[in-house]
């Protein structure tokens, strides 16, 4: 004889045996998918759950720690980015993890979480980016950054934590890291410095053939496409807010591939992010790859020219006839423009200027 639990189980089995034959001979008493989903706005957080922090510019004699929450950086990008630092007029603080080698996720979230905790340090400078900065983040409360907010600056893979600021309704800095002080070109050096000091960005950037033309705003978001995408549906995603705030969407990428851009915009739009967007600034797709054997264009109209073409075209298939600027100079080129994250900017394309400003 069958003891109760083998008997329960066996009941079980031939019972989903019999409903499973029911919703095939008789659909009517099929229960709908849709009833067990539960709706992406459900997990939205309105901006009015808590104050936007608006923090004020950097001064002389502020001080400003060191960290790398992606990839070890050399000593020498260590040192110079503090010596380019201090020309600014700032202290330097070296976060104690930043150079130790080998190091652990612990180690680069305890210098993260040691610059938020420290009340002399008024911003974090991020040496370098590389890869897996998520990984901090995925330690990280988004409540112990709005109890302690101060400027994140940085690009690349520090896109992530760009997303966790965000979150926590924190303006972040994205600009070049260590590179200011090595091969990026004088004019973009100097946007940085003044940025650090409160000066909003106010560009005219050069038109490209395939913009689209019209005047829009909204909270600036994004950064690198490849490390955005692993944010989507993570505590950090910044499109997890009320589904009435409107962005303008950052996209740039070093190394990227047509499937990868393609993958990018395809789950923008499934997640909902696409439709909420008013407009969006490409920048550089440094060292783009364009995959022809599988990604060629042969099945959407004709073969692809570039990524802005990849990005246009798939654009306008998705229904989504929004203001975009192609080929910006912000990215991984030796022209790396800052902007400022999390605030109201401007976006003015027409056929002859691209102007972007706060």
């Amino acid at each position: 004889m069958l003891g109760s639990h083998a008997l329960s189980k066996h009941s079980n089995r031939a019972f989903c045996i019999l409903y499973f034959a029911f919703c095939i001979l008789h659909p009517a008493f099929c229960i709908p998918h849709s009833a067990f989903c539960i709706p992406r706005s459900a997990f939205c957080i309105p901006h009015s759950a808590f104050s936007i922090h608006h923090l004020p510019p950097l001064h002389t004699g502020d001080t400003i720690m060191l960290i790398s929450p992606s990839a070890l950086p050399t000593a020498e990008q260590v040192a110079i980015t503090a010596a380019g630092l201090q020309t600014w007029g700032y202290v330097v603080k070296q976060s104690p993890n930043v150079l130790k080698n080998p190091r652990t996720i612990q180690d680069r979230y305890d210098d993260l979480i040691g610059g938020l905790h420290d009340t002399s340090v008024k911003a974090l400078f991020c040496v370098r980016g590389g890869f897996a900065s998520a990984d901090v983040m995925d330690l990280l409360s988004i409540d112990t950054l709005r109890q302690y907010p101060k400027w994140l600056i940085g690009y690349s893979d520090i896109t992530a934590c760009h997303a966790a600021w965000h979150v926590a309704g924190i303006p972040s800095i994205h600009s070049s890291m260590s590179a200011i002080w090595d091969d990026l070109e004088q004019p973009c050096v100097e946007a940085t410095q003044r940025l650090l000091a409160g000066d909003k960005p106010d560009y005219h950037f050069a038109p490209h053939p395939q913009n689209i033309c019209g005047k829009v705003q909204g909270t600036l978001i994004g950064g690198n496409m490849s490390v955005l995408t692993g944010a989507f549906f993570s505590h950090f995603d910044p499109s997890l807010f009320d589904p009435n705030e409107r962005f303008i969407l950052l996209a740039e990428d070093i190394g990227m591939t047509a499937n990868d851009l393609h993958r990018f915009l395809t789950m923008a739009d499934h997640i909902g992010l696409l439709k909420r967007v008013n407009g969006i600034i490409f920048g550089e797709l440094t060292d783009f790859i364009m995959c022809p054997e599988d990604l060629s264009g042969s099945s959407h109209g004709g073969s692809f020219v570039d990524g802005q073409d990849i990005a246009a075209r798939l654009l306008e298939c998705k229904g989504y006839h929004i203001p975009v600027a192609f080929n910006c100079p912000i990215g991984h080129g030796k022209q790396n423009y800052p902007l400022l994250l999390g605030e109201t900017v401007y976006l003015d394309i027409t056929p002859t200027d691209v102007h972007l400003y706060y």
